[in-house]
């Protein structure tokens, strides 16, 4: 009755929490009309029952004690067990701690599987006292049939039996001078013993210290180990699965690790090139836990998503001149076209001259930049830049889709950032004040990049070398032109002494023989036969006559 008059006041408490709310523009909006409909609707009527105090409105008289009628009160007690339904509501309470906890939910659930496995064992306690409560009743019970009574040897004795709690060390002992029970076991070493058997079920140990007195309790230690046995070993397997995956990140890298091997080992790779890749890997793993960003990132919401991209990469970004000031919508464009890479020691990160090479971000590590000769190409090149820790690059392709001005080499392991040219243009154009920002400073820097001693330098050479270039190829086009203007005037010679020849018929016998020996010994001189002897040649060949002619 008690426990009735205190549980009131706080059911109608709980009625008045127990409010409606919603957030318009972060002002909490209350209505206890529609919270009092919904708290009838629901827990109105498990509150009550489990607040009336039944053994008060149906207890009997002592005729009909000891009947099944007269314990139906005891059952009727155990309504008020319909308040562990309230438990349920426990659930929305873990999921706002799983809410707000930076926790593995696999550990949760081991907490889970380990407070379930507690609770259950302490039904499993509760039950088997209850099962000795209902048979055989309390020690000191004055129930007819449940009283206890020491026989001629000393021996407890009732007349429906004795429980388990009857064999505990702490049970009560007939006393040797009046033959009369004396001795008691308290609530917590009977709770104790109860959690203690119930543990030891649900772990199939079974020590046998603890065991049934009678049918019905045998009854129920049949079941409980039927269900402890199934339910340990839904948990231990369950269990096994939540630990190995706690740490899948690791598991799958081992994997990944060992596929690598097996891959080297087949192709037969020397140790050094084994030791480069192992050590890229193993570099490489902090990096591939950020590979499905995109997934996940895909999940959220639109602002959550530009929140998330601002925190991860807006401070990377507003270090870099070209995007300091940026609204936090095109810092989250730009995070959305960003790629994750690592190089190596010694990888070269950017080829001079290379076109589509992305807009690169310095992360994590130090990178070396080197810039060829414009005029030696190749054969020699100088050193012009050095970052750690931070630094940009290749900013032209942000402007402008053409080739690389500076070769980029990691020193040691290289986190960058990369983003493709392409995508940054367009990305750009939909920014005015961006681009036209980022133009400015990327036109700035070609302007001094290009007035530097050393660039005047490599361009005065250059300018040189070309100017000796075309000096080289007019000298060439004047000795062709001397020599095609040399064999025309030979050729003008000839033609002059033939016509001479014709026009003085008593002399062109003689004349014209020498002048087209003279001028066919010129003229062919320099491939070695002249004239005479191509003639002398002719005719030493032998015609064949018109019969061996065929008709044709």
């Amino acid at each position: 009755r008690y426990s009735a008059h205190l549980t009131i006041p706080r059911t109608l408490q709980w009625r008045l929490r127990a409010t409606t709310t919603s957030t318009i523009h972060q002002v909490i909006v209350f209505n206890q009309w529609d919270a009092s409909k919904r708290y009838l609707g629901g827990w109105f009527t498990i509150d009550i029952l489990s607040i009336v105090p039944f053994d008060y409105f149906l207890s009997t008289s002592a005729s009909s004690s000891g009947t099944v009628i007269g314990k139906f009160p005891k059952l009727l007690k155990m309504a008020r067990l319909m308040k562990l339904i309230k438990v349920l509501k426990a659930s929305r309470v873990i999921k706002r701690i799983e809410q707000n906890m930076n926790i593995k939910y696999g550990i949760v659930r081991l907490g889970k599987f380990a407070a379930t496995t507690i609770l259950f064992g302490h039904w499993m306690g509760c039950g088997l006292m209850l099962v000795s409560v209902s048979t055989t009743g309390e020690t000191y019970s004055q129930e007819p049939g449940e009283e206890r009574h020491c026989d001629a040897d000393s021996n407890i004795v009732a007349d429906m039996g004795l429980s388990w709690v009857d064999k505990l060390y702490c049970a009560a002992s007939c006393d040797p001078v009046t033959n009369e029970p004396t001795g008691e076991c308290s609530i917590s070493q009977k709770y104790v013993a109860s959690i203690h058997w119930s543990i030891m079920t649900l772990t199939t140990i079974g020590y046998g210290d603890i065991s049934p007195g009678n049918m019905s309790e045998m009854l129920y230690v049949i079941l409980a180990m039927l269900i402890g046995a199934a339910f340990f070993s839904f948990v231990v397997g369950t269990c096994c699965s939540l630990v190995e995956g706690l740490d899948a990140l690791s598991i799958q890298f081992q994997e990944q690790l060992d596929s690598i091997n097996d891959y080297m080992e087949v192709c037969r790779m020397p140790l050094d090139m084994r030791r480069r890749i192992r050590n890229y890997v193993w570099n490489y793993k902090d990096l591939a836990s950020r590979k499905n960003e995109d997934e996940i990132l895909a999940h959220l919401s639109p602002s959550l998503r530009q929140e998330v991209l601002v925190y991860n990469y807006g401070i990377e970004l507003t270090k870099v001149p070209h995007f300091r000031g940026a609204p936090d919508v095109f810092l989250t464009a730009v995070a959305e076209l960003i790629h994750q890479r690592l190089f190596g020691p010694s990888d070269t990160i950017t080829h001079q001259g290379a076109y589509n090479d992305p807009f690169y971000i310095l992360v994590k590590g130090e990178c070396v930049g080197y810039r060829k000769s414009l005029v030696d190409g190749a054969a020699s090149s100088t050193q012009c830049g050095r970052w750690k820790g931070f630094g940009f690059w290749n900013e032209r392709v942000l402007i402008f889709d053409s080739p690389a001005d500076t070769s980029i080499a990691a020193v040691g392991f290289v986190e960058t950032h990369a983003m493709n040219g392409s995508e940054m243009r367009n990305l750009l154009l939909r920014f005015p004040s961006g681009y036209k920002r980022t133009k400015k400073l990327v036109m700035g820097r070609l302007w001094k990049m290009g007035f530097s001693p050393s660039s005047l330098v490599h361009a005065i050479r250059r300018i040189e070398r070309a100017m000796e270039q075309e000096a080289a190829a007019a000298s060439v086009r004047m000795r062709r032109l001397a020599n095609k203007q040399a064999k025309l005037a030979k050729a003008g010679r000839v033609v002059g002494t033939v016509a001479l020849m014709a026009s003085t018929p008593e002399n062109r016998g003689n004349k014209a023989r020498d002048a087209q020996s003279e001028s066919s010994t010129e003229l062919f001189d320099g491939r070695g036969t002249t004239l005479m002897e191509v003639e002398t040649q002719l005719s030493t060949i032998t015609l064949p006559s018109e019969e061996t002619l065929p008709d044709t």
